[in-house]
């Protein structure tokens, strides 16, 4: 009698150190969830294209935004290409400009290559144009 009481204590005192592990798992899993959703997101309705590349996210990248309508958008904010052109130009020639632009995959390529040439007379500028992994 006294062996059959001492297993149920011993199978119940092992299901009660699975409670703390199931408390970190959980834990982690809450944070793993947050912490994957601090990215900005993108403004308007913005579908980026597919692409296979693995690059870098270049580092304080501006952020310039073009909408399938041709709106652009320079951190959020929307405007136009010439003032884009404006403000950049304004920032100082020696320090290198990143430029993260993120175009929908329905524009057409002649609204985007205004754009680009309004960012090809920056002499201090790399353009990385952003696409959505996955692409088949």
């Amino acid at each position: 009698m006294n062996s059959l009481l001492h297993s149920k204590l011993r199978r119940g005192s092992s299901d009660d150190n699975m409670i703390p592990l199931i408390n970190i798992v959980f834990l982690l899993l809450i944070f793993f969830m947050v912490a994957g959703q601090m990215r900005a997101g993108l403004v308007g309705d913005i579908t980026l294209p597919d692409a296979n590349l693995e690059t870098p996210t270049p580092p304080k990248a501006i952020a310039i935004q073009i909408d399938r309508s041709g709106q652009t958008y320079l951190f959020g904010t929307p405007t136009s290409i010439e003032d884009i052109q404006q403000q950049l130009q304004t920032l100082p020639a020696e320090q290198p400009l990143n430029i993260a632009l993120q175009a929908d995959r329905e524009l057409k390529a002649a609204q985007l290559d205004t754009l680009l040439a309004a960012l090809r007379g920056l002499s201090n500028a790399t353009t990385s144009l952003y696409t959505k992994k996955g692409a088949n």
